[in-house]
């Protein structure tokens, strides 16, 4: 699905395309993970988002902070009908950022490894990806998850384990980015019941009447995409190459 996140988009159907779905952008940006920064990017974000990426000591860091970027602003760009420049953010008492221009417009970003994901909904929302790979899943869960998780971790092995413990957290960071709190939240004061195939609600042992759910998305078993959201409704993934990004973002510049 390289590019459908940004195809189809005149101005009589924007609103209409955006109505009752929460959309996840994600891109393999491995193409361009240790290539030199393009710094001539940096004078079209914000000043405190440039030097914060400038000031990363990794090159494949500062890439994955500045497509990440480019691609959340290309996706507001597009939904707000506006240049670049126009863009304007805010940020809460946890720093958790919002646009300016339009309160009804949530996102939340993330990247790991390869990937970038930037998922967007009218309601607040999390989203977080991981990389599929040795996480001593069993020890951590020990420390951290609830008992009923740590017996479903212990019923697995090897991949299958490591990639439901993947799951797992994931889907516990998108959470606590959604309610802003982050690893502030005890880990194992949630947990998640299974609703659908790849839908869990959220059950908050600190506030049993909140009504969150969380989607999970497996990319090519390699990487474990999770977002979490308010109000229930299709999750849509979409994938765009790293050089459609830089591609539609040099034109709303």
């Amino acid at each position: 699905m390289i590019g459908t996140a940004f195809m189809d988009r005149s101005a009589n159907n924007i609103q209409g395309s955006y109505c009752n779905i929460i959309r996840v952008i994600f891109s393999n940006i491995s193409d361009v993970l240790c290539s030199q920064v393009d710094k001539k990017i940096f004078s079209h974000i914000n000043i405190e988002k440039a030097t914060r990426i400038c000031n990363m000591l990794k090159t494949e860091d500062k890439n994955r902070s500045l497509y990440a970027e480019m691609l959340l602003r290309t996706e507001l760009c597009f939904r707000l009908g506006l240049k670049n420049v126009d863009l304007s953010f805010c940020y809460d008492r946890n720093n958790k950022p919002s646009v300016s221009n339009d309160d009804k417009i949530h996102f939340s970003i993330s990247h790991s490894g390869e990937y970038i994901v930037v998922a967007f909904d009218d309601h607040p929302l999390g989203v977080d990806v991981e990389a599929v790979k040795d996480f001593s899943a069993v020890r951590i869960a020990n420390h951290f998850f609830t008992s009923n998780e740590i017996e479903e971790l212990k019923k697995t092995s090897g991949y299958d384990l490591n990639k439901k413990f993947c799951e797992l957290w994931t889907r516990k960071e998108c959470y606590g980015k959604l309610t802003g709190l982050g690893l502030l939240l005890p880990l194992d004061s949630y947990s998640f019941i299974k609703i659908e195939p790849t839908v869990y609600s959220v059950l908050d042992k600190e506030d049993e009447k909140k009504q969150y759910y969380c989607t999970t998305h497996s990319i090519n078993d390699d990487y474990i995409i999770s977002a979490c959201y308010s109000m229930k409704r299709p999750v849509v993934f979409n994938e765009i190459s790293c050089i459609e990004i830089m591609e539609l973002f040099m034109k709303l510049i």
